[in-house]
């Protein structure tokens, strides 16, 4: 989940305690690998816009107020 969210190996070796950074990033492919067991392109296709819808309805509610950053988050998101 923190590689997901854009933490980077260094910060994830930091606050999972690996011992080196390659250690933390042969954890996260293991990770990856084991999530991806029985998951077809249409299965992760659903999943990616199940994210994507997430995103749009937390940025929307800012967007309809006129936030500019708000209505750009959006517009990027559509375009995904």
């Amino acid at each position: 989940r923190l590689f997901l969210g854009a933490m980077s190996l260094q910060e994830i070796r930091t606050v999972l305690n690996f011992k080196t950074v390659s250690s933390a990033e042969a954890a996260i492919r293991r990770a990856l690998a084991v999530n991806r067991k029985g998951k077809d392109r249409d299965t992760e296709r659903s999943a990616e816009l199940e994210r994507i819808d997430a995103l749009y309805r937390a940025a929307y509610p800012q967007a309809i107020k006129g936030d500019l950053k708000a209505i750009d988050s959006c517009n990027t998101l559509s375009e995904r």
